[in-house]
């Protein structure tokens, strides 16, 4: 298709282009690459990023381009109505986690987490966590993950189910008390990065446990008030948290939570595609003009 000068478009970089995330630099050998991405980024009426840490590395890169040329518009969660939420287990305290893992990454300190609590803890509560502590993994497909899990010994407290149709897994999320996330915490994992779950999971307004290095992720949960944010390697803040939550299940059938998901509103889908809707009529109405 060829580029038409009088026709207004937006180049959407919404889903990360660049493994140098940090660094702004770009290590594309290719010269042919190079120069049509340049061309791409310089024809562009608009450059849009997914967050704001990738809408400063793309300013970075082409700092020959107007700053205002450049924008972030977020992911977002389906609008698509709830209904009544399914019956959450009162014997079960239940985390769930959709989506793949990047094994590189070692997404696995909750894991060992949870090894650690039901290893060191007293027989009673070893069994109470055996009995009444689950982890439900949905449409994971690497193979290092069932790996890790067998060998800290969680078969019996975890459940993989096949990739689900998005329905299904959200209505799994309502079921469950908390949602992971788990990106890692060693330096593959990159500081501006946003998973599309994380918009799934304010939309179910359900506590969410994330281990994440600082950054836009932990920055958006704690800016909504919508879980816990573990950046360290220290296995006893979430064993904490787990153990009081298994106590408040275990007496209570439920667990009262305290977060007001502030905002997370401004995630919608309808509130996303409004942004962009705006975006191209300002530029329809300024090419007009």
């Amino acid at each position: 298709m060829g580029y038409r000068a009088s026709v207004p478009w937006i180049a959407d970089l919404r889903d990360p282009w660049d493994k140098f995330h940090k660094t702004a630099k770009y290590n594309q050998p290719n010269i042919v690459e190079r120069y049509r991405e340049a061309s791409v980024m310089r024809r562009a009426n608009c450059i849009v990023s997914s967050t704001s840490r990738y809408t400063e590395t793309a300013r970075a890169r082409f700092s020959g381009l107007p700053a205002e040329k450049f924008h972030t518009i977020t992911n977002s969660f389906s609008d698509e109505t709830l209904g009544d939420a399914p019956p959450v287990s009162s014997e079960h305290l239940t985390v769930c986690y959709t989506g793949i893992f990047y094994p590189q990454k070692d997404p696995y300190t909750f894991f060992r987490a949870v090894a650690h609590w039901r290893d060191s803890a007293s027989e009673l509560r070893s069994r109470e966590i055996r009995e009444h502590f689950r982890i439900w993994l949905v449409g994971v497909e690497d193979r290092t993950t069932p790996a890790v899990v067998a060998q800290l010994g969680l078969d019996d407290v975890t459940t993989f189910f096949t990739r689900r149709p998005q329905s299904e897994a959200r209505a799994m999320c309502l079921q469950s008390d908390y949602l992971l996330i788990a990106s890692g915490l060693n330096d593959k994992s990159r500081e501006g990065w946003l998973p599309s779950k994380v918009f799934e999971y304010l939309g179910c307004r359900k506590p969410i446990i994330a281990v994440s290095k600082q950054g836009q992720l932990a920055d958006l949960i704690r800016g909504t008030d919508s879980g816990s944010v573990f950046h360290s390697s220290d296995l006893t803040p979430i064993i904490d948290l787990l153990d009081a939550a298994l106590s408040e299940k275990l007496e209570h059938g439920t667990l009262q939570s305290n977060l007001s998901f502030q905002g997370v509103e401004r995630y919608s889908e309808t509130r996303m595609v409004g942004q962009f809707l705006k975006l191209a009529d300002d530029l329809v109405t300024e090419t007009q003009s």
